[in-house]
């Protein structure tokens, strides 16, 4: 028998993860897990070419912080991806990237409701699930090579700064709601 990996995605990646959530933090909900956090460091120190796409609700606070700090890492990209408001008005809660997968060296996808918070895996009902399948992979690689191409990306860097993005149900000042 082999030497025992550690997890089946990210620490069992050997050469690229990618990989595309609505939102990223090591801290919700007054939970604080380091996990995923620790296993993209490990990833990108054993040379994984780590590369996500985080949607624009993540602007600032401990989730951009974590974001930058990966970033900072040699060999670890990350976008963060806006999507333009509908020609037609202010849509609330949506006109956002809303996947949640990621894909380790092109054969295993990991796919779920959960975005990548201790919330979501400790306080609330997802579903995710883990594929062997290299079709299936490759499929959410070529999504994600759109999403990471898209003219709406813009890189994370260390000491970028975002404004926030509203998403909620008051339209931002100067724009109307679809429909009214």
């Amino acid at each position: 028998m082999g030497p025992r990996r550690r997890g089946p995605l990210i620490d069992g990646a050997r050469r690229e993860l990618v990989g595309q959530v609505l939102t990223y933090s090591p801290v919700d909900r007054r939970q604080r897990d380091d996990s995923i956090q620790d296993a993209l460091r490990r990833a990108a120190a054993r040379g994984v070419h780590v590369r996500l796409v985080i949607s624009d609700w993540e602007s600032e606070g401990e989730a951009m912080r974590a974001l930058q700090e990966l970033a900072a890492l040699p060999g670890v990209e990350i976008r963060r991806s806006s999507v333009s408001e509908w020609s037609r008005g202010y849509i609330p809660f949506a006109r956002v990237e809303h996947c949640k997968y990621l894909v380790a060296d092109a054969d295993r996808l990991w796919v779920s409701t959960s975005n990548l918070e201790p919330g979501y895996f400790y306080g609330s009902r997802n579903l995710s699930l883990t594929i062997q399948n290299s079709p299936l992979a490759g499929a959410a690689s070529r999504g994600f090579e759109a999403s990471w191409d898209a003219a709406a990306g813009t890189p994370v860097m260390p000491t970028s700064r975002f404004a926030p993005r509203l998403h909620g149900e008051t339209p931002p000042p100067g724009h109307a709601r679809y429909g009214e």
